[in-house]
């Protein structure tokens, strides 16, 4: 039997009052359900330890079809597939706990860098093929975005699970508020609206499903 699709958020976090990947990964799941996926959803906390357990519970037990994390970029206007993540946390802001690391590795002892065994530009074809605007993104920062997608690779790769980070635009208006907050935490101008968003993580997943040539 083909395994669940594991679909994560974040909370909300820094200058954010809502985290709209939570609302975009609900409405996918029900899509995804509809058309007879078996789906399994978790929303992370905005914590470096925590985070990292929630993932590892979440792509625990029967071995997913497929991992697709989403995380909220404040600058993003198409959606961004990202292709590394790194071991490194450098926070610019702290997690809910407080902490700020400072160039410390995700995972001690583990490699600089993974990459992502999915082939990018063909998810980002499929995004295209449904009206998504989306690129390849080879940065997917050093916050808590980066954290779970290196913990994820890690804890899929062996077993072949093909395993993906999106980041997502805020939801319109949204980018706004949360400048008023902290001038730093958006462009004025990233938005994209919640239907194509939800398009856009149903494409990923489908995609993802359909299988991965590894390279």
């Amino acid at each position: 039997m083909t395994g669940p699709v594991v679909l994560t958020a974040f909370e909300p976090f820094g200058a954010w009052e809502t985290n709209s990947t939570i609302d975009v990964v609900a409405a996918a799941a029900r899509r995804l359900r509809e058309a007879g996926r078996s789906v399994r959803t978790r929303v992370l906390p905005v914590d470096l330890e925590e985070a990292a357990s929630a993932l590892q519970q979440a792509v625990a037990g029967p071995p997913p079809a497929a991992v697709v994390s989403c995380g909220l970029s404040g600058r993003a206007r198409v959606v961004h597939v990202e292709r590394v993540a790194l071991n490194v946390a450098d926070f610019r802001i702290p997690d809910a706990a407080g902490r700020a690391p400072r160039g410390e590795a995700v995972i001690p002892g583990g490699p600089e860098a993974y990459l992502t065994q999915v082939p990018v530009h063909r998810v980002v074809a499929a995004l295209d093929a449904r009206g998504v605007p989306a690129e390849v993104s080879n940065s997917a920062g050093t916050y808590l975005c980066n954290a779970v997608y290196f913990h994820a690779l890690h804890a899929t790769r062996r077993a072949g699970i093909p395993t993906l980070f999106v980041h997502l635009p805020p939801l319109p208006g949204a980018a706004a508020a949360a400048r008023l907050r902290d001038p730093s935490a958006a462009d004025a101008e990233a938005s994209m609206e919640l239907g194509l968003q939800v398009d856009g993580v149903v494409a990923v997943a489908e995609a993802l499903i359909a299988g991965h040539p590894a390279g």
